[in-house]
C-alpha cells in the first residue's frame, strides 16, 4: 500500500498550522498536529481493517 500523497498531505497541513501558530500559541498548534495526527491514525486504521476483511473473503 502506497501512503505516500496521504502522508504528503499530513505534512503540508503541519507547515500551515506551524506557520498560523505564531509565536504566542504553541498550544494551540500542539492542539492542530495532535488532531491532525490522530486524524491519519484512525483512517490507517480503517483501511488496515477493511483490507483484512477483503483478503479473508478473496481466499
Amino acid at each position: 500500500m502506497d501512503l505516500t500523497s496521504y502522508v504528503s498531505n499530513h505534512g503540508r497541513e503541519f507547515a500551515t498550522h506551524a506557520e498560523a501558530g505564531g509565536d504566542d500559541a504553541p498550544c494551540t498548534l500542539v492542539q492542530h498536529l495532535t488532531g491532525s495526527l490522530e486524524s491519519g491514525i484512525r483512517t490507517t486504521q480503517r483501511v488496515k481493517q477493511t483490507t483484512r476483511r477483503l483478503t479473508r473473503r478473496v481466499r
